[in-house]
């Protein structure tokens, strides 16, 4: 019996490659909000660079630096505004002052985000913890490279937190020609120093990163434009040959989420100056199988096309990947042009078919 329960989750799953990403909502840069307006639209900015979904408070935050910098928190289901938290008098340094955000595993996930800067040894890159979105005296400064004399690196590219409490782990990765990815850890769930600095060499700067989980068991994967994704082994601290070819280009933005045991991938572009072309297009691969044999979901419209009114170009554009974990949706920000949530078109039998399996 349970072989035929595996067997019928098997073929659910197969099923599901035919599923569509049905957009659900979007949110475009010219539709003016307060943290997203046409100012964010405007020739190279980067104003909009990160999102990530609290399933603890069950709310999308972006991270935006229009007019300052600002926590949008929004309904992950329709995507209208809740509220938007100012974190201006809060962050300082480096090059943005207010880059990356995402938080942890945990029940009641403790919020994470980070500046970028150019060089971490005479510009500080800060990373911060925030235990309540609505309340910026619960934000403290978890990292400080001006305290631990950080090498000259840039950092703040992107930024990605896995586990939870003292077993909490943060990676920060850069895209540049001496591309660098740290692994921060804690002792005390709180204060973070770095545990090592990986080169990653001079072909294989990251912009899109992510983790799951902890340790040398982590899952974390990588990729950058122009470059599929890549796996980080976290058991022997090196790039595995764990690859598999995706078919957009352009990539820039990755996330990964856990679903009924199985491991979901998805990529995004950044906001190029080719508007509605292939490489536009988000894609969600399944890992069920392993990396080398990633079953491509599906893809969805063009995200630079902000629904027929034309792309906004931006030739630094970049983009960010998260899940919402509810919904079974992808939630996709691409700078200077939208912030949209997908439907995967997972199935209860494909969530749940693995609690069989064991």
């Amino acid at each position: 019996m349970k072989k035929l329960l595996v067997l019928a989750g098997l073929v659910a799953l197969a099923g599901s490659a035919d599923a569509q990403l049905t957009e659900v909502w979007r949110v475009q840069a010219d539709d003016n909000r307060t943290w997203f307006t046409t100012t964010s639209a405007t020739g190279n900015s980067r104003i909009v660079r990160s999102v990530t979904y609290d399933a603890g408070t069950d709310e999308v935050y972006v991270a935006s630096r229009d007019a300052g910098a600002k926590l949008a928190r929004l309904n992950p289901g329709t995507g209208a505004d809740i509220a938007t938290t100012d974190l201006s008098g809060t962050v300082s340094g480096g090059v943005f002052t207010y880059s990356q955000i995402d938080v942890d595993e945990a029940v009641t996930p403790v919020i994470y985000f980070a500046n970028l800067t150019t060089n971490g040894n005479s510009s500080a890159f800060k990373i911060y913890r925030m235990t309540d979105a609505t309340d910026t005296g619960t934000v403290t400064t978890a990292f400080d490279s001006l305290d631990v004399g950080l090498d000259s690196v840039r950092l703040g590219d992107s930024l990605a937190v896995g586990g939870s409490g003292t077993g909490t782990v943060i990676y920060a990765a850069t895209n540049s020609t001496t591309a660098s990815l740290v692994r921060f850890t804690t002792a005390d769930g709180s204060a973070y120093t770095i545990d090592q600095i990986f080169n990653l060499g001079a072909s294989a700067g990251r912009l899109g990163l992510d983790v799951l989980g902890s340790g040398t068991s982590a899952q974390v994967w990588l990729n950058t434009s122009g470059a599929d994704p890549v796996r980080f082994d976290a058991s022997t601290d090196t790039l595995s040959a764990d690859t598999f070819t995706a078919a957009a280009d352009t990539l820039t933005g990755l996330g990964l989420v856990d679903i009924g045991g199985v491991v979901y991938l998805g990529v995004a572009p950044g906001a190029g100056a080719n508007g509605g072309s292939p490489g536009d297009e988000a894609e969600v691969y399944s890992l069920a199988s392993g990396p080398f044999s990633a079953t491509k979901l599906d893809s969805t419209v063009s995200l630079a096309n902000n629904g027929g009114s034309g792309a906004f170009p931006n030739g630094d554009g970049t983009s960010d990947v998260t899940f919402d974990t509810t919904r079974d949706n992808v939630i996709i920000a691409v700078t200077n042009n939208s912030v949209t949530a997908h439907d995967l078109g997972l199935s209860s039998s494909v969530r749940d078919w693995n609690l069989y399996s064991n």
